[in-house]
Parts: C-alpha cells; sequence; structure tokens
C-alpha cells in the first residue's frame, strides 16, 4: 500500500516535469539538427583566444556572433580574429548589457579576468 507521503511525492514530481515538458514558449526556440549556436564572447584579451579556438573546431555547430570589450583596440583586434577563423565577421560592442538583451544569442562565453566576471 502507498502512503500518502510516497502518494504527494510521486504527485509533485509528476506535476513538476508536466509543468516544465508541455510549455509553449519551450518550443519557439528549439535549436533543429542543422542549426548553429549563436555565441557572444565578453572579455577578449589572451583568454578569449583559447575561446576562439574550441568555438572554431567546433565550426559546424557554432558561430560567434557578438564579441565585446572594453578596450576599442582589443575589441577591433579580436574582431578581425574572429572574421579570419571563422569566416563571418561578428558585431563588435563596448556594451555587455547590449548583448545580454539579444534575443538571438545562445550562449556567452566569459574571457575576462575572474573578477570582471560579474558588473
Amino acid at each position: 500500500m502507498v502512503t500518502r507521503r510516497e502518494f504527494i511525492d510521486g504527485l509533485a514530481v509528476s506535476a513538476a516535469s508536466l509543468a516544465v515538458g508541455v510549455s509553449p514558449k519551450s518550443y519557439a526556440r528549439i535549436a533543429g539538427a542543422n542549426d548553429r549556436l549563436n555565441f557572444a564572447v565578453i572579455g577578449l584579451n589572451s583568454r578569449a583566444y583559447a575561446h576562439l579556438s574550441s568555438l572554431h573546431a567546433n565550426k559546424a555547430a557554432a558561430r560567434i556572433g557578438y564579441v565585446c570589450d572594453v578596450d576599442a583596440k582589443i575589441l577591433s583586434k579580436f574582431a578581425t580574429a574572429t572574421q579570419k577563423e571563422m569566416g563571418e565577421a561578428a558585431v563588435a560592442e563596448k556594451d555587455f548589457r547590449k548583448i545580454l538583451e539579444r534575443k538571438d544569442v545562445d550562449a556567452i562565453t566569459i574571457a575576462s579576468p575572474d573578477h570582471w566576471h560579474t558588473p
């Protein structure tokens, strides 16, 4: 016989999985097998080049759509390197908040020093 506690636990798990699984909004942006993830890279000095090489190695599944740094010289240099490595230009942005507002960004890599990872 099932106890009241086991029944309630099972009911809660079922309800939670049902609520998450049938959300119509979750179907709006499902990546298909032929879709590539659109990345943004924030903080573009030395560590960002490691991120660039990793994304270049997975170029069939990933693209860099946006690059961001507060230093205009570093931003320009990395944007040029991104175009050379990935074969397409990325939008260069100095304000990371504008990238966070973008609906077409699937993932963000943060390559800044760890003390700059949060605003």
